[in-house]
């Protein structure tokens, strides 16, 4: 959706539940998009309960996840994997399950394969120490 403010054509900024951040460089909807469920931004626990949605105008054909740790020098591909199943609509997956924290911030990078296209979602989790004051295990 393009706008318009003067002489000046944009598109605007879309900012969205679930901590995501899109401004699309052609204007359009990205595909396949990828919507992350919101979730605590920091956590003492071991895993992060991830929960996404994959659409595509097409068909999705199979869902990701990597994890990136600069602190810690982690960087691990596929901690989660779904295929869609056969049976199941060709424009949409659903991908859940615990992802795996090392300390400090983590990257989640949520990535989708569709009919002709591969995009990736990043999320950010920081994992506290256990013994931070008023740190949440959940």
């Amino acid at each position: 959706m393009r706008s318009r403010l003067g002489n000046v054509e944009f598109t605007p900024l879309r900012i969205e539940a679930g901590s995501r951040l899109s401004l699309p460089a052609d204007g359009g909807e990205r595909h396949p998009d990828i919507r992350i469920a919101g979730g605590m931004p920091e956590t003492a626990a071991d895993s992060y309960p991830l929960r996404a949605t994959i659409r595509d105008r097409a068909e999705v054909r199979d869902a990701w996840v990597r994890i990136f740790n600069q602190q810690t020098k982690i960087d691990r591909n596929k901690v989660l994997y779904q295929a869609r199943a056969y049976e199941s609509p060709p424009g949409e997956l659903e991908l859940s399950g615990d992802v795996p924290l090392s300390p400090g911030l983590n990257q989640i990078a949520v990535c989708a394969r569709a009919s002709d296209t591969e995009r990736c979602e990043n999320h950010f989790v920081f994992r506290l120490p256990r013994s931070f004051p008023g740190a949440l295990t959940r």
